[in-house]
């Protein structure tokens, strides 16, 4: 089961707002802690490279075993990712594909983990949410998630910077 003091969430208001280049980074910045990734997305469809692990109604869990793709999944194993997982969920669902891939994984790992929805059922040890410098291109559906975040990163559409920066001794920040 994955120790919620070893999570890291990393959510957003959007698509094209650097939410996994900023993960990689931190993966490839802590290689040696044993990281997991996983990669949640609402939005089903054929999933190309990876290893389906368990099919159930409303949801998929995939690894990724490819690094050289330029899937999300891919570009989080490829940075250092001990292992990467890849749910496809109904947001009704998520919480159960959620403890189902919790399982898989060891207590002892820290874990990124890309998702809007599972904010809604965890509360991770650090929550940071980037959103587009445009308050206008903010989803309606994600901004309720902004004052729940410890850290907060806009984005110009070329770098990010801290709207409400993020203090906090987790280690991946050390």
């Amino acid at each position: 089961m994955i120790d919620k003091n070893k999570i890291l969430l990393i959510s957003g208001s959007g698509q094209n707002i650097g939410k996994t280049h900023f993960i990689c980074n931190i993966i490839s910045k802590n290689k040696e802690k044993n990281i997991v990734a996983i990669k949640i997305s609402p939005h089903f469809h054929k999933v190309e490279t990876g290893k389906l692990l368990f099919s159930e109604k409303d949801y998929q869990i995939y690894q990724e075993l490819d690094k050289t793709g330029e899937k999300d999944s891919n570009k989080m194993l490829n940075a250092g990712a001990k292992q990467v997982f890849y749910i496809q969920a109904k947001d009704e669902r998520l919480k159960q594909a959620y403890q189902k891939v919790s399982e898989l994984i060891n207590d002892n790992n820290f874990v990124i983990c890309e998702s809007g929805a599972l904010r809604n059922i965890i509360k991770p040890r650090v929550f940071i949410f980037i959103k587009n410098i445009d308050e206008a291109k903010i989803k309606e559906k994600s901004k309720h998630l902004i004052p729940l975040a410890d850290g907060v990163l806009s984005f110009d559409g070329e770098k990010h910077f801290w709207e409400k920066h993020l203090e906090t001794d987790f280690e991946l920040f050390s």
